[in-house]
């Protein structure tokens, strides 16, 4: 029985998944078709000829219809082919496949202080409310989720790489031997290949990019988990159990705690794609050679080609990792798939 209610909503999910998808693609789509201008002369310039730019169009396809022009788009968005870009030799994909380990990186040492921080805080604010330790935590929540991420990387610069010396200025391999490339991943290529060295650099060159952006968002976090763990401590199953003379440790992390965290499991998944989008500024601060500093290369180039297929990348990442939210969450509390 649950197996066949868990295989339904799954199915439910996924039947929901592909017309977001779809929607998702259509405005990726046609927000880069209504911007003004030519996007080839705009790359290129008054570099070619007359000539040389329209066979660049003709090959880039954008002499079609643009309903020709669409089922293309969508044909390759399905089959992985994201396009060619103008002003890089190679293909959209093969850009992804070299910077996107490195953006991969960076979001989930953010995530893990993000949640480590966030959680640790959120949950002792919560038990110890209107304390001096809940009102700093409050403001710490506030401040961090209103403070501009590129800015806290300057100052995180500033300070602690430029004036105290304790972390690189950026970039993902400066002053060492980057590990033999088999996934693309440092810290999993240095394990892989036991390169200590390598493991050890990677994650000194990870601290300091990954607390800025895991900082900023774990004010996020604080805020979820205070709020759901206040509202914990006074279900009625709490109560019983203080009634029962069980001890406070146990109720605080047998009952208030573990039932406070599942709905940080959805926010967790939602964040995660939110840090990957936001990773950009702070890849930009850092020079920190991912992703996101792939897509404003692009869009400085004005290599609309380049950015279609990147953003495109990016909102499939983020309708995969709505639907496994979904999956974990199915699993976590059963009431949800019936």
């Amino acid at each position: 029985m649950a197996s066949s209610s868990m295989r339904r909503y799954l199915l439910s999910r996924v039947a929901m998944t592909l017309p977001m998808l779809l929607i998702l693609l259509t405005v990726v789509f046609l927000m880069l078709r209504v911007i003004p201008g030519d996007p080839i002369a705009a790359t290129v310039g008054d570099r070619v000829s007359s000539e040389e730019l329209e066979n660049r169009r003709e090959a880039a396809g954008l002499n079609d219809p643009l309903i020709v022009q669409y089922g293309r788009y969508l044909l390759g968005a399905v089959t992985g082919d994201f396009g060619n870009p103008v002003t890089d030799r190679r293909t959209t994909v093969q850009v992804i496949a070299d910077t996107f380990p490195a953006s991969f990186e960076l979001v989930v040492v953010a995530m893990i202080v993000a949640v480590g921080f966030g959680v640790t805080i959120g949950a002792i604010a919560g038990r110890l409310r209107d304390t001096p330790f809940d009102v700093a935590g409050r403001l710490f929540g506030i401040v961090s989720y209103a403070a501009p991420v590129f800015w806290v990387a300057l100052l995180g610069q500033l300070y602690l790489s430029v004036r105290l010396g304790w972390f690189p200025t950026g970039g993902r391999a400066s002053g060492f031997d980057a590990p033999e490339s088999i996934t693309g991943f440092y810290v999993l290529d240095s394990l892989l290949t036991w390169d200590l060295s390598a493991l050890g650099a990677s994650l000194y060159h990870l601290i300091l990019p990954g607390f800025t952006l895991g900082l900023v968002f774990g004010g996020i976090f604080l805020r979820f988990v205070r709020v759901n763990m206040l509202q914990t401590l006074r279900a009625d199953y709490v109560e019983a159990a203080h009634a029962r003379g069980v001890s406070e440790r146990l109720v605080l992390f047998r009952h208030a705690f573990k039932n406070a965290m599942v709905p940080v499991v959805t926010i967790t998944g939602l964040q995660f794609a939110l840090l990957l989008g936001n990773s950009i500024l702070t890849e930009r601060v850092f020079s920190w050679p991912g992703l996101g500093n792939a897509l404003l290369s692009f869009l400085g180039a004005r290599d609309y080609v380049g950015v279609q297929g990147i953003i495109t990348f990016y909102a499939v990442v983020v309708v995969v990792i709505s639907l496994l939210i979904d999956v974990v969450n199915a699993l976590i509390d059963p009431r949800i798939r019936h």
